[in-house]
């Protein structure tokens, strides 16, 4: 593995889950909050948050499962290699090993 299928990786990971899995969390979040009460908190910066700024942490590791999973496999296939990324947060480390594990399998399906 080279320095960079890492960095290419890192890269992925952390577009997809700005561009995709947020907004797909947020959705999940907002979906769930309509069906209960919604909880108000304080937050970092001390003013009030609503439960459409939350995001659930459950909703969110879900969302990056399942995206980063579909694009590792994606990737991996069309391209033939595997990719490996970072990320310093422990709720994406879900969705980093699931890519990691679904481009080694779209890379063995390539040939």
């Amino acid at each position: 593995m080279s320095i960079l299928g890492i960095l290419i990786g890192t890269g992925i990971v952390w577009g997809l889950t700005a561009l995709l899995v947020v907004p797909l969390a947020k959705a999940l979040t907002l979906h769930k909050h309509h069906w209960t009460h919604p909880p108000v908190g304080v937050g970092e910066n001390g003013r009030t948050v609503t439960a459409e700024e939350e995001i659930d942490t459950g909703y969110f590791i879900l969302a990056d499962v399942i995206v980063l999973s579909v694009a590792g496999l994606v990737i991996g296939w069309a391209v033939g290699w595997f990719f490996i990324g970072i990320t310093w947060h422990a709720k994406n480390w879900p969705g980093l090993i699931a890519f990691i594990i679904a481009s080694l399998i779209g890379s063995a399906l390539h040939g």
